[in-house]
């Protein structure tokens, strides 16, 4: 296909697992969701001869047998590309191993695993997540003055790590993540370009560009996207993906939630108490949403959930822990680190 050859296709973060969020919410479950998008993904491969994933292709450290074979029937779809794939930092374990390590026991010629070291591969250069344990240093300002270091000279980096000068997903500046952070306005003169993972919304500042992630995961997630370069021109392609979007809304209006596509998932959170009647026209143009929350937040009163479908019997322990993450405004990762350790 034409210009096939000069051209990269660049995903963010995947954190595959066996269901979407708020999976439990919609009739049959996101699956079909899921499978479009990923298939939309590789259709769009079609006029790409390398493709990189920045990371967090697992949402966990122990997979499934059937994520596992999820995740690998979907990469052998890219055929005979090339295949950059990084670890991230939910897919690195204490004793230093991965959860894509099995992935260079297949030895695939084409497939390039960057878990533990920075790898150069023509001029592009791709960084794996270190935690500042990995990269032997005290406190993360040190871990990432010596990454810094130790990151080489190319063209492109693709890096898996929060950069400075960004923000997360609920609008936090990254500078205060407690993690490795590299500076941005550094790396934007040692590279001609930057794709980055880790952070889940995608934002772009001069050449440095954050990809976000792939699916709508969380409240507010909503446009998702892959990229496309062009080696010869340098011309960076924004491709929006299919999915529902994912709306968190305090007290609207009927017209606010009007705006929204029906194909919608939205909590609505009350924190004043309504008439009986804007009550029921409040559940009634909900219900006209493929699923959703509403979650009566009254000071003095006893906090009230109404779902679209099922039980909290219904829900499956990782969608408990993130509604319990949602409304205690606890990390949703150190949540299920938790968990994982109890259990």
């Amino acid at each position: 296909m034409e210009n096939q050859k000069n051209k990269l296709m660049i995903l963010g973060d995947i954190h595959l697992k066996d269901t979407l969020g708020y999976s439990d919410y919609i009739k049959n479950g996101r699956q079909e969701e899921k499978q479009s998008i990923l298939d939309f993904i590789v259709e769009q491969a079609n006029d790409c001869n390398q493709i990189i994933l920045l990371g967090d292709n697992f949402n966990s450290k122990n997979n499934s047998s059937a994520v596992i074979r999820e995740f690998t029937e979907f990469i052998e779809k890219f055929n005979n590309k090339e295949v950059y794939i990084l670890a991230g930092n939910h897919e690195i374990r204490g004793n230093g191993e991965t959860a894509i390590d099995y992935l260079k026991e297949i030895k695939n010629k084409r497939w390039h695993i960057a878990t533990n070291k920075i790898e150069e591969i023509n001029e592009l250069v791709f960084c794996p997540y270190f935690s500042r344990n990995a990269l032997d240093t005290k406190t993360n300002e040190e871990g990432a003055d010596k990454l810094m270091r130790l990151l080489p000279k190319g063209n492109m980096l693709f890096v898996h790590h929060a950069l400075t000068d960004t923000v997360g997903n609920s609008g936090v500046a990254t500078s205060i993540f407690d993690e490795v952070v590299l500076p941005l306005k550094k790396l934007s003169k040692k590279y001609k370009l930057i794709f980055a993972g880790h952070v889940h919304r995608a934002q772009q500042k001069d050449n440095v560009i954050i990809a976000g992630s792939i699916f709508p995961y969380e409240v507010n997630e909503k446009e998702k996207f892959i990229y496309k370069l062009d080696i010869t021109t340098m011309k960076v392609e924004k491709i929006q993906l299919p999915g529902r979007a994912i709306y968190g809304l305090t007290d609207p209006t009927l017209k606010d939630l009007e705006k929204l596509d029906k194909s919608s998932i939205v909590k609505v959170t009350i924190t004043k108490k309504l008439e009986k009647k804007e009550m029921a026209e409040l559940k009634d143009k909900l219900e006209e949403y493929d699923a959703h929350m509403l979650i009566e937040n009254i000071p003095t009163e006893r906090k009230k959930l109404h779902v679209k479908k099922g039980s909290m019997l219904d829900f499956s322990i990782e969608n408990l822990l993130e509604m319990y993450s949602k409304e205690r405004n606890i990390d949703l990762s150190k949540l299920k680190q938790a968990f994982d350790l109890i259990k």
